[in-house]
């Protein structure tokens, strides 16, 4: 059988052939087992006593996670939520399953400059150290929608949110 001139009936050319195939297998098996022992779940098991964190859109999906994980690491986690309700079933469910009563809730709307600034200072006023910020809390509005400050409700929550709170904790602190 020939193929764009090449027959394909020829040993050298069957050789080479079976060598770039088994090599393309070698390269996909090996970038697949590189993927599974460096991607996906943190197996270390660090412990984070005395350590004070503050998780923000921590009332649910890899927020709660990541405050379910360093809650099971002894830390004091602080999930700042929008919505307290959720907030409080996600507090209970992780207590439940790390034992740590060290878990806390506190309201925070990461598109309100105004919420920011009343979480900053109670945390200021509240929390003697603050060891880690993780932030997770995010939005993807697909219409352009404002907030009570005027400002475009993705941009806010995404960026300019976590700079100001990072911002204040910072300065408020030293």
């Amino acid at each position: 059988m020939i193929l764009l001139g090449v027959d394909l009936g020829c040993p050298l050319v069957q050789a080479l052939l079976s060598i770039l195939v088994v090599g393309f297998l070698t390269v996909v098996s090996l970038l697949k087992f590189y993927a599974y022992i460096s991607c996906g779940y943190f197996h270390d098991r660090v412990k984070m006593d005395g350590k004070t964190v503050i998780i923000t859109g921590a009332n649910g999906g890899i927020g709660k996670e990541t405050a379910r994980e360093i809650a099971k690491r002894g830390a004091r986690v602080i999930m700042a939520c929008r919505n307290l309700d959720t907030g409080k079933a996600a507090r209970d469910e992780i207590v439940e399953s790390t034992k740590n009563e060290n878990v806390i809730i506190k309201k925070l709307d990461l598109s309100s400059r105004k919420s920011i600034r009343e979480f900053a200072e109670d945390i200021i006023r509240t929390e003697p150290r603050l060891d880690v910020l993780i932030h997770n809390a995010g939005t993807g509005e697909s219409k352009f929608k404002t907030t009570e400050d005027g400002l475009e409700l993705t941009m806010a929550t995404n960026h300019f949110g976590p700079f100001l709170l990072t911002h204040l904790l910072v300065v408020l602190t030293y």
